[in-house]
């Protein structure tokens, strides 16, 4: 069966903003079941930080350090659909996606590869920003996926509402599901996301 890995960054134990986006939008995108759907917290897993020692690059690009990242890279090798759950930490991603991103990219140094997972694999960033005003906010983050994904990629950007800023998050409304579900239904037939769904 194909698979969606759903690799959610949000260091809070609960639903946030664009979690539940990229939930509805699964739904919606494999509401027939065709694809087995793996979710990982991030936040959970051990994910050490790359050390620089270069072993990955003699090594048949093995890392020399025991954490979880081998059981995420063995889903992510086999996976059709990779979707980032990334919600913008001093205009960047957080802390264990930028680990992955780390230790991931001298695999496809040594492969001159350009994109960090197989390239028949589609990355797809669900991302928000912990203030209303989100203006000129993105704009890192646009450029590092660029580099990582291709420009080919899906984003998704969330911005809050002043509420959710002062008051915290306390759920995305139904006709917001209802949005990011026809998103994923889209998604699926086309490839794509009209201007009129984003």
């Amino acid at each position: 069966m194909k698979r969606i890995v759903l690799l959610n960054g949000c260091s809070e134990r609960m639903e946030t903003l664009p979690l539940s986006a990229a939930k509805a939008f699964i739904k919606g995108f494999n509401e027939n079941n065709s694809y087995e759907v793996v979710t990982i917290n991030l936040y959970d897993k051990d994910i050490e930080y790359c050390t620089g020692c270069k072993e990955c690059l003699n090594n048949e690009n093995k890392c020399c350090i025991c954490d979880d990242l081998k059981y995420i890279l063995n889903k992510l090798n086999d996976a059709s659909y990779v979707i980032w759950v990334a919600p913008i930490y001093s205009l960047s991603f957080p802390n264990k996606i930028k680990a992955i991103l780390e230790r991931i990219l001298a695999f496809n140094i040594k492969q001159k590869e350009e994109k960090i997972v197989k390239a028949q694999c589609k990355h797809i960033l669900f991302s928000t920003l912990g203030l209303y005003s989100y203006e000129n906010k993105y704009a890192h983050l646009m450029e590092y996926t660029d580099l990582f994904f291709g420009k080919a990629s899906l984003r998704l950007l969330c911005p809050s509402e002043e509420d959710e800023y002062t008051f915290g998050y306390k759920g995305i409304n139904s006709e917001s599901i209802k949005n990011f579900e026809e998103a994923g239904r889209e998604y699926r037939i086309t490839g794509d996301i009209t201007i009129e769904s984003k």
